[in-house]
C-alpha cells in the first residue's frame, strides 16, 4: 500500500556510458591504495563474474535503488561492443573494491585479528541476511528479484563469494571498534534485552486513498473518534485491504517486509494513525498499529540485532570512514577512471568519453541503443554514484 510496504515505484536511470575492455596485457593492479594494490585480475574475474550473472545484476539493481530511496537503479552494465563494460558499471564495482581495500588494510592496521571460521560463518549469515533484506525492499515492485541470497551467493564463483564474506568480517569487526560498539554474543543478548520493543511483532492496518485531500479528510474523521475498520471498508482504494476491514498483516522481525513496515509505523503506539503518506500513483495512504507483541529472543533473533548494532556502528562511523576515503592515497589505472576528493565525497570518476572526431569511427563511442555521440552529451564524463555499501 505505503511505498516502502508493498513496492518501490521507481524508473532505472539508465547512463550514456563509454566502453571499456580490460585484456590480459593490464598492468597488474587497477589501484593501489594506501600501498596496497588492488589487482586488475580481481577486479576483472568480479566483473565478468557479476556481469554474467543476472540474479546478481538483479540485486545490485535493487541495492542501487534502495540506496537512492527509489530515484535510480543499476546504470548499464554492458560497453559498445562485446566482451566491454560500460565505464559507470566498471567505475561502481571498482570503487567498491577500493573501499573494501582500504578497511582491510585498516582493520589490520588497527590490530584486529584475521577473522576466524566462526568469524567467517557468522559473516556469511550477515552477507546473506543483508543480500535479503535488500531484495525484500523490491520484493512486489516491477524490479523484484526471483533469486533469494543463499542461492544467489550460490551461483558466483566460490572466489569471488570467500571475498565477500572475508570483507563483510572484517568491515564488521572495523566498524563496531571504531563505534566503541560490541558485537560480541553477550552485547548482542544485552542490546536485545534494553531495546525488546524495537524486535515486536507489529500488526498494521491501512486506508489507501485517492488524494491528499481525500486522505486528510479520512484523517480528521479518525482524529474525531471514527472507527478506523469502518472508514477502511467504505473509502479504502485497495480492494483487498478494504475486504478486511484495512487490515494489512502482522509482522515480526523475520519478515522479509519488517525493516519497510517499521520505517512507515516506526514507533507508533497501538491505535494511533500515521499521517496520510505519499503512496503509488498520486494515492496516499494511513496506516494504524492495531497490537504490538514482544518477540523472545530465542525465536532465532540474535542475528537480526547483531546486524541492528553493526548497522548502528556503520552510521556512527560513517564521519570516520569518509575521513579514511578522503585522506587515502589512491593511485589509479587511467582505464578505470580518476580518484578525486572534493569537499563532499570521495571517488572514482570513470574516464571521459574521447571526442567523436578523435577516432576514425565515432559510432564506437555510442552507447547501447543511442544515435547521439557521446561527447555531443553534457556531462559525459559524469561520476557514478557512490560505491555501494
Amino acid at each position: 500500500m505505503h511505498r516502502s510496504v508493498l513496492a518501490i515505484v521507481s524508473a532505472i536511470v539508465i547512463t550514456a556510458v563509454v566502453a571499456i575492455g580490460i585484456g590480459i596485457s593490464a598492468p597488474s593492479n587497477a589501484a593501489v591504495v594506501n600501498g596496497t594494490g588492488l589487482g586488475t585480475s580481481v577486479v576483472q574475474s568480479d566483473l565478468e563474474a557479476v556481469a554474467g550473472n543476472s540474479a546478481y545484476l538483479c540485486y545490485l539493481n535493487a541495492s542501487a535503488l534502495v540506496r537512492s530511496n527509489g530515484n535510480s537503479g543499476l546504470s548499464a552494465v554492458a560497453g559498445a561492443s562485446t566482451g566491454t563494460y560500460s565505464s559507470n558499471f566498471v567505475t561502481l564495482w571498482t570503487n567498491q573494491e577500493i573501499t573494501r581495500t582500504l578497511l582491510e588494510a585498516q582493520a589490520i592496521s588497527a590490530g584486529l585479528p584475521a577473522p576466524s571460521a566462526a568469524d567467517l560463518a557468522q559473516a556469511r549469515i550477515d552477507l546473506t541476511s543483508s543480500i535479503d533484506s535488500t531484495l525484500a525492499q523490491v520484493a512486489g515492485s516491477q524490479y523484484q528479484c526471483p533469486t533469494a541470497a543463499q542461492a544467489l551467493l550460490a551461483g558466483m564463483p566460490k572466489a569471488f563469494v570467500d571475498r565477500q564474506v572475508a570483507a563483510q568480517a572484517l568491515s564488521e569487526a572495523f566498524l563496531a571498534r571504531s563505534a566503541g560498539i560490541s558485537i560480541s554474543p553477550s552485547a548482542v543478548k544485552a542490546y536485545y534485552d534494553a531495546n525488546t520493543s524495537m524486535f515486536d511483532k507489529v500488526c498494521v492496518s491501512g486506508i489507501l486513498l485517492s488524494s491528499k485531500a481525500s486522505a486528510d479528510s479520512v484523517k480528521a474523521q479518525l482524529d474525531g473518534g471514527a472507527d478506523f475498520s469502518t472508514l477502511a471498508s467504505q473509502d479504502s482504494i485497495d480492494p483487498q485491504s478494504k475486504a478486511r476491514g484495512g487490515v494489512i498483516g502482522c509482522f515480526d522481525p523475520t519478515s522479509s517486509q519488517y525493516q519497510a513496515v517499521l520505517t512507515d509505523v516506526g514507533s507508533l503506539g497501538v491505535g494511533a494513525v500515521t499521517a496520510p503518506m505519499p503512496s503509488q500513483g498520486g494515492s496516499y495512504v494511513l496506516l494504524t498499529v492495531t497490537s504490538r507483541t514482544r518477540t523472545p529472543f530465542s525465536s532465532g533473533l540474535a542475528t537480526i540485532v547483531r546486524r541492528t548494532l553493526v548497522t548502528k556502528a556503520a552510521t556512527s562511523s560513517s564521519e570516520a570512514i569518509s575521513r579514511l576515503l578522503h585522506s587515502a592515497v589512491v593511485s589509479v589505472n587511467p582505464r578505470y577512471g580518476t580518484w578525486t576528493a572534493t569537499a563532499t565525497s570521495a571517488g572514482l570518476v570513470p574516464p571521459a568519453s574521447p571526442a567523436a572526431g578523435s577516432i576514425p569511427n565515432a559510432a564506437a563511442n555510442l552507447p547501447l541503443g543511442s544515435s547521439t555521440p557521446a561527447s555531443s552529451r553534457s556531462n559525459p564524463g559524469a561520476a557514478s554514484s557512490a560505491a555501494q555499501g
